[in-house]
């Protein structure tokens, strides 16, 4: 304060007027802010009121309650699709999205389905497997909750407490690790489920399945007319509680000596679930040098999954071996295969149709209980005629 002027005295300074303008935003001026919104030039207006859907309905000319139907991805009802796009691009125009507290209310549900996948791991098929199930259920408006673990015991703990909680209203199921006993505390939860795989579970729980068989009997195929006769599997010869292991082993032995063909094995360690990705390629890796340098004689393999597709090309090339001039390579999966060197040929999983069958059991009991899903052989660079 300075001396000889009292506080009361002081002149008191009224704020500056807030100035309103519609003027172009100016990133030069003094004071402006950064520009929300660069592409448009001005500052956009919020605009407080939220879109109901009897807006949405007004606009493309239906009642609410096909208006509702349509966006609620309803199942059992029926409508032309000239309706169901005007109702969505009327939804789409006005920025409508689902009140999903107050629609929890209304149904009683929680519009969520959890993935229970034990033993996931960052690999590029669990990425995968992901995306797809959230393709399938997006368009219904069904979001989707992860419950993963490196043991089966620890997704299934997930998977109660987001039952207890209501938090769920359905659950979906990777058969990775699964025995009856896991099937118990799941049919004890109360909820709608399905499981994807179950090879080993039997045929009368809700099941999506592959047919594994069918896509190692189209590689083989694929091999034998372009004249091989000796193959090899590479892969596990055994383990894996899900019988998955065992049922494409024994698929390229039936199907290879089908043929006429001499079928070896190059034997790849069961790695745990916490390194699954590293050690597995390592170790197939590992089983293709050793085999190759043994003196093993195929002219093509067909590997148990695509992580160890790569591994073979890798130890093939460090060997100066060509591909497919000298020998070809078949993975199982079809994830990230088209970014290999060379592209690799590979069994698809078709994982959305797979997740189209799950989550159709889960939110319609009235579907088919057990759905067994034909893989598609993809047919790319890594295979070619068997070497002279």
């Amino acid at each position: 304060m300075m001396a000889g002027r009292s506080a009361a005295s002081s002149p008191k300074r009224r704020p500056a007027p807030i100035r309103r303008t519609s003027a172009p935003w100016d990133p030069g001026r003094p004071g402006w802010p950064a520009h929300p919104d660069p592409s448009r030039g001005r500052i956009p207006e919020h605009n407080p009121v939220m879109t109901t859907l009897r807006d949405v309905a007004k606009l493309a000319k239906v009642s609410t309650c096909t208006a509702s139907k349509v966006l609620s991805g309803d199942t059992k009802s029926r409508f032309r699709p000239d309706t169901a796009d005007a109702v969505r691009a009327a939804a789409k125009k006005l920025g409508w999205t689902p009140d999903h507290r107050a629609r929890s209310l209304r149904t009683g549900k929680a519009g969520a389905i959890a993935l229970i996948t034990p033993g996931v791991s960052n690999s590029p098929f669990s990425n995968a497997l992901i995306a797809a199930a959230d393709a399938v259920l997006r368009p219904t408006g069904t979001s989707l909750i992860m419950a993963g673990g490196t043991r089966v015991q620890g997704a299934l703990a997930t998977a109660t407490r987001l039952a207890e909680e209501r938090r769920v209203d359905g659950l979906l199921v990777m058969s990775w690790s699964l025995l009856p006993e896991h099937v118990t505390i799941l049919k004890g939860l109360g909820l709608p489920y399905a499981i994807i795989g179950g090879h080993n579970l039997g045929e009368t729980l809700p099941t999506a399945k592959l047919d594994d068989a069918a896509g190692i009997a189209a590689a083989v195929t694929h091999l034998a007319e372009l004249g091989h006769r000796r193959i090899a599997w590479v892969g596990p010869t055994h383990g894996g509680k899900d019988g998955l292991i065992t049922e494409r082993r024994k698929a390229v032995h039936r199907h290879g000596q089908a043929a006429g063909m001499v079928v070896a094995d190059v034997e790849v360690p069961v790695t745990g679930p916490e390194t699954r990705n590293r050690e597995e390629v390592a170790a197939a890796a590992t089983a293709v040098l050793a085999a190759v340098q043994g003196g093993l004689d195929a002219t093509a393999l067909i590997c148990y999954n695509d992580l160890e597709a790569n591994a073979a090309l890798y130890a093939l090339h460090s060997l100066g071996r060509a591909i497919p001039r000298d020998i070809s390579v078949i993975g199982f999966d079809n994830v990230l295969a088209e970014i290999t060197w060379p592209s690799l040929t590979t069994i698809s999983h078709e994982l959305e149709a797979l997740m189209q069958a799950a989550v159709g059991m889960v939110l319609d009991s009235s579907l088919p209980r057990q759905v067994l899903v034909t893989p598609r052989l993809v047919v790319r660079d890594s295979s070619g005629p068997a070497p002279a």
